[in-house]
Parts: structure tokens; C-alpha cells; sequence
């Protein structure tokens, strides 16, 4: 069947064509498996900058030398372990009656304050304290006569 001197010529044409096929794929296999290689390298690299960089990032105060001022405003909330919480909310309780300060009357108001104009020198006159005490003010404020002040 092969012994057709034809048919042996076209075989050995299509064997060449297939070597020079193989020898093309073999090429390109081999540069993809170094850029594979590459492309691995890379990888391996960038993983070791994110792992750096997560450690850095999850440095904070409590678990390395840095000062607290700079542990940022997402800071995460103190968990203290030692004691159980009690369940309520802080403040006072429902039904706990308060206590608070009384606001007296003073016995006696006493105001101190300059007796001459720091622009003329001349006399300030005073309001009338017990008008303006009755009206339920605190402060008395002065004038001078020249209207300096």
C-alpha cells in the first residue's frame, strides 16, 4: 500500500509540515510557560507588599510603639475583659429619683469696677442697682456722662 513512491514523497512533506508545527507549538509553549513564570514572580512579590502592608495597617497603639495620637478615627472599641457588663445604659435609671443643686439668691451682690472714665477720666454713673435688681438683672453696666464709655 505504501509502496507507491508518490505517496511516500507527500508523507514526508506532511511529516515536515507536522514537525514544523510541533516545533512552533513547542515555541510557544515555552514562551508561555516563562511568562507563566514571570507572571508567577510577580505574584509572589505583590503577596509579600500586601502581607507587609496588612501588618502595618494593623498596628495600632496597644500592639506596637506607636503613640496613641496616631491610631486614626476608626479606632476600635475598647474591650476590657476583666469586668462583666451590667446590662443597663449608663446615666440614670427609670425610678431612681435625682438630686440636683439649689440655685440660691446671694445674700449680697457686691460690684467692682473702674470709679473714673478710661477716655476722659471723669465720673461714671452708676444705674440704679435696686430698679435694675428688681427687674431681675444680674449685671449693671456704667457709663460715662460724655458718653466716652
Amino acid at each position: 500500500m505504501l509502496s507507491d513512491p508518490g505517496s511516500a514523497g507527500v508523507l514526508a512533506a506532511r511529516v515536515a509540515a507536522l514537525e514544523l508545527l510541533l516545533a512552533a507549538s513547542q515555541a510557544e509553549a515555552a514562551a508561555a510557560n516563562a511568562r507563566a513564570d514571570q507572571l508567577a514572580g510577580m505574584v509572589e512579590d505583590l503577596l509579600k507588599v500586601v502581607t507587609e502592608l496588612e501588618a502595618r495597617n494593623n498596628k495600632d497603639s496597644r500592639n506596637s510603639s506607636r503613640p496613641p495620637s496616631k491610631d486614626g478615627l476608626g479606632k476600635r472599641p475598647r474591650v476590657d475583659g476583666k469586668r462583666p457588663g451590667g446590662g443597663r445604659k449608663p446615666g440614670g435609671q427609670p425610678g431612681h429619683e435625682g438630686h440636683r443643686l439649689e440655685c440660691r439668691e446671694p445674700d449680697e451682690i457686691v460690684l467692682v469696677g473702674p470709679l473714673a472714665c478710661d477716655g476722659c477720666g471723669g465720673d461714671l454713673q452708676h444705674l440704679d442697682l435696686e430698679a435694675l435688681a428688681a427687674a431681675g438683672a444680674r449685671v449693671a453696666s456704667r457709663g460715662c456722662q460724655l458718653g466716652c464709655v
